[in-house]
């Protein structure tokens, strides 16, 4: 009895299965693997120790990261031209009775700076911050007596850097002041212009004050 002839490409094909079953699994292997982690070009700014800047965990700190944001808005033109950007605002009053101001994404950090708040500009989250900062804080009606005080001190704290807030802007004040203004409401719409107008006209230079009281009384 003859032998039935063996295929003759046999020995090939079981090759060729072989090796088509190994760059298989090597593909399956690099899908599978996890991919590198390059870390952010900016992580060295993120504080002490390349960590994240923390949170804000209490009015005090909250209130200190405001005082600080108007010391480096001084030095800083690069955090001066990005003012204007801001929409949520948180103030309060110093021992002098001057407001001042901080953005949300700036007031909601401990120890953040400038060169912080421009280098992670893309990594905070302001919706985090708010649901903090809320804690401790009120949006007050920009049409409420206090609400016209603040819109005319933030008004001229952004002038004087050559801004002018978002029209989307709101400010927050602490609770316990929101509450002692609460009910009281400007006596006159027009007050919020005026308030306006009177912080813009403290910012111009004298020459420039001058043409303004020359176009007001027609002199």
């Amino acid at each position: 009895m003859l032998d039935k002839p063996k295929p003759e490409h046999a020995p090939s094909s079981a090759a060729e299965s072989a090796d088509l079953l190994t760059r298989i699994v090597d593909f399956g292997r690099e899908v599978l693997a996890p991919s590198p982690h390059t870390p952010r070009t900016n992580l060295a700014h993120w504080g002490e120790g390349c960590k994240p800047y923390v949170v804000a965990s209490d009015l005090p700190g909250v209130l200190s990261n405001i005082a600080r944001f108007g010391e480096e808005v001084e030095k800083s033109r690069a955090l001066q031209k990005r003012l204007a950007y801001a929409r949520s605002w948180y103030a309060y009053q110093d021992d002098e009775g001057q407001w001042r101001f901080g953005p949300s994404k700036f007031v909601g950090y401990d120890r953040m700076t400038a060169e912080g708040y421009i280098d992670t500009a893309e990594d905070r989250d302001g919706r985090r911050t708010e649901a903090q900062l809320q804690q401790w804080f009120t949006a007050v009606d920009p049409e409420s007596e206090l609400g016209t005080q603040l819109s005319s001190a933030l008004y001229g704290f952004l002038a004087s850097y050559g801004k002018a807030p978002s029209t989307k802007m709101r400010i927050n004040v602490p609770n316990d002041v929101h509450e002692k203004h609460s009910g009281a409401t400007a006596s006159d719409p027009h007050d919020i212009l005026v308030a306006t107008l009177i912080a813009a006209a403290k910012t111009l230079p004298p020459s420039h004050l001058e043409k303004l009281r020359a176009n007001l009384f027609g002199r």
